[in-house]
């Protein structure tokens, strides 16, 4: 907005700078954060940057890239026995301490059933010996 504002007193004082008599689309839009064609044609109508020529106009690069999509993750195989595949986090519960001053969770995630265990942990560490918990708990 700042650069729109002084532009505005530029081209109202006759100002005729090289830095901004450049009359090129394509540094109008980089310029203005890549802006598209309308939003530019109406900066130039209402001579708060000079008219530039749409003719001028090549695709741009970054607005390209920013529009291509993710490719998709290959589909998954889900397991059809439980316990045949587990999914396991980790995380922290930003800081805040539950009552019994346990810091972090860790969850295992049954791939067939979704069935999911939580436990919480005190610290990172801990991991392992809840992993081994788990293993004697789904065991019997």
């Amino acid at each position: 907005m700042q650069l729109m504002v002084c532009l505005s007193l530029m081209l109202k004082n006759k100002v005729n700078s090289s830095v901004y008599s450049l009359c090129s689309f394509n540094v109008w839009h980089s310029r203005l954060c890549h802006v598209n064609k309308r939003i530019i044609t109406n900066l130039g109508n209402l001579d708060m940057i000079p008219k530039v020529s749409l003719n001028d106009f090549e695709k741009c690069e970054f607005c390209s890239q920013a529009k291509i999509t993710k490719k998709s993750h290959k589909s998954v195989v889900r397991e059809s026995e439980p316990l045949d595949l587990i999914h396991s986090d980790l995380c922290e519960f930003d800081g805040i301490l539950t009552r019994n001053r346990k810091r972090y969770f860790i969850t295992f995630i049954d791939d067939c059933s979704d069935y999911t265990y939580v436990y919480l942990l005190k610290n990172k560490s801990d991991a392992l010996d809840m992993f081994k918990v788990f293993v004697t708990e789904i065991e019997n």
